[in-house]
């Protein structure tokens, strides 16, 4: 009897694990059928308009109490008004079937207090599924019968699956997409699509195509731009995202799922992402930055092989092309990060931006560039394009520089108000483009605008300790771990120098008080934008930091208080 005694308390405790699994495990999805093609999920709506009102006070003291205010509004969203018999501190959800001969069906499947004071405040025109506290209703009956087969075991409920699942159920705001389902449904479209797109392209010539351009390699590139879409589109598998209030920032997560062992899901294992270390090298508080990682060399070959497939009568840049496409077989990349701000001072422009290459040999990619480089001019209708190259111009320490510039002129009859010309004087300086070119052993540096020293202060940032602190940093922990790719900017302080910049160059049609505008402080905060692939699918995260919330208002604010004082001085 006693060595029966543990064998017996683990089937108990074996027993309640399943008696709990089995309680999660019946819930609102139970409720919804596996041809679901849509469902949307808000979790308890009690807490998460507490959660928006909270996110909104930070930016703005009081507008919370506003938002929370709103509230009841959500009942017309499950179309009851007056949230008779609604349990808001559950989850609420609705469900979307495709037709392809009108609008979709929806079922709402919500948690309620009272099932039968929830039937009377929704009223007529809708029928009803119920299981527990949850109802399932639709003014269709028919999908409110799919709801009730699934109640009584007779079919299939939706199953998410771990990662969209999870996805789904971490977020605030989320919602289910079954592409499966709906690419099956619209199978017949997707290949209509297809012969459409071939239709419409057997009377394309070179009447339609650019000056230079070869009009057949032209068709073709488009007809394989086309087809790839529709078969991503056919190798996709399910998606979700969600919306999350957090204590600092407001974050979007996305999923795309495609099925195993087709193109896309290949194409994804082929680019993993990485930490994207780089970022922390590179200057610090700038505007805005691009991380990227991926296969940089099959995507640089794949573009030149399509310039010199489209390029109709110019022989010598094409075969300048293939030269350069198939010497970068010599080049191993890793990732590439892109900085840029913007100067308000000074006449060389206003654009000042920073790349670093990983590659090795540095020096080689160098000498491809050189190479591309020296194509020298190119010309348009409208357009001239002047490229000089002066090989190791300048010195920096135990690095040489190439100065590479481009200038551009358009012609009266391309640009009459002479707006474009502006436009690239305002950016980058009267004497055209001018980049700057280092290369290390693994390393190429590019760096436009802001002179010699904004390569000094890049080859210094380079040399030094990788950023341990600081906005930049703090961004990139909003961001995907392993990623693909990191874009951030600081929108307001973007904003602001931006407005300087205009107003600087007397190209607006109304003066703006650049000094005043100067003097505005807003804290660093980047909009930050990351995605990453995954096995069978590739994630995308967006963080809105409230920082950046709170410096729209105090642009707002100086706005407001300008307007006061134009009025104030009977402007």
């Amino acid at each position: 009897m006693l060595m029966l005694r543990p064998f017996a308390a683990s089937l108990a405790v074996i027993a309640t694990l399943f008696s709990t699994v089995q309680a999660i495990a019946d819930g609102p999805l139970d409720l919804i059928p596996s041809d679901a093609a849509i469902v949307v999920r808000l979790k308890s709506p009690e807490g998460t308009i507490a959660k928006v009102g909270n996110f909104a006070n930070q930016i703005q003291p009081g507008i919370g109490f506003l938002v929370q205010g709103q509230a009841p509004a959500l009942g017309i969203a499950i179309s009851n008004p007056t949230l008779g018999g609604v349990d808001l501190k559950n989850d609420w959800y609705v469900a979307a079937f495709p037709k392809k001969d009108g609008e979709p069906d929806v079922v709402f499947v919500v948690p309620s207090t009272d099932s039968d004071a929830m039937k009377e405040a929704v009223g007529p025109g809708f029928t009803y599924a119920v299981k527990g506290d949850w109802v399932a209703y639709s003014m269709n009956p028919a999908a409110t019968k799919k709801s009730q087969a699934c109640i009584d075991g007779k079919a299939k409920s939706l199953n998410l699956g771990r990662r969209a699942g999870g996805l789904f159920n971490e977020n605030d705001i989320s919602i289910f997409v079954n592409i499966a389902t709906l690419t099956g449904a619209y199978a017949e479209e997707l290949d209509k699509a297809e012969d459409e797109l071939a239709r419409g392209l057997e009377n394309f010539d070179e009447s339609q195509a650019p000056p230079g351009v070869n009009a057949k390699a032209l068709r073709e590139m488009i007809q394989t731009f086309g087809k790839t879409a529709l078969q991503a589109v056919r190798d996709a598998d399910a998606f979700a995202a969600g919306v999350t209030f957090g204590e600092e920032a407001l974050t979007i997560d996305e999923l795309l799922l495609v099925k195993a062992g087709s193109d896309s899901s290949k194409f994804l294992a082929a680019n993993p992402g990485s930490e994207l270390a780089l970022l922390g090298k590179v200057p610090q508080g700038e505007l805005g930055y691009v991380a990227l990682d991926m296969d940089m060399s099959g995507f640089i070959k794949w573009g030149l092989g399509l310039a010199v497939s489209i390029m109709d009568g110019n022989e010598d840049a094409a075969k300048q092309l293939e030269i350069v496409s198939k010497s970068l077989e010599e080049v191993k990349f890793g990732s590439v990060v892109t900085a840029f701000g913007l100067n308000t001072e000074g006449d060389d422009g206003i654009l000042r931006t920073v790349s670093v290459t990983e590659a090795t040999p540095a020096s080689k990619l160098r000498s491809l560039v050189r190479d591309f480089s020296k194509l020298g001019a190119i010309s348009s209708p409208g357009i001239k394009q002047e490229i000089t190259v002066k090989e190791d111009a300048e010195t920096y320490g135990k690095h040489k520089a190439d100065l590479v510039t481009v200038k551009q002129e358009f012609s009266p009859e391309a640009d009459p108000l002479g707006i474009s010309q502006q436009m690239m004087d305002l950016f980058y300086g009267k004497e055209g483009a001018t980049q700057r070119v280092v290369s290390t052993d693994s390393l190429m540096i590019q760096t436009a605008g802001g002179g010699q020293d904004t390569m000094k202060a890049t080859l210094a940032s380079l040399e030094g300790p990788a950023a341990t602190s600081g906005a930049v940093v703090d961004a990139r922990k909003l961001a995907l771990g392993k990623s693909n790719l990191v874009a951030m900017i600081d929108l307001p302080n973007f904003l602001l120098k931006g407005a300087v910049a205009a107003g600087k160059s007397g190209m607006l049609p109304i003066p703006l008080p650049t000094e005043e505008i100067a003097k505005i402080k807003i804290p660093v905060s980047y909009l930050v934008i990351s995605v990453g692939t995954e096995p069978d699918g590739l994630r995308a995260k967006t963080a809105l930091p409230i920082k950046m919330f709170k410096g729209f208002m105090e642009i707002q604010k100086f706005v407001q208080q300008m307007q006061q004082n134009q009025l104030q001085n009977g402007f």
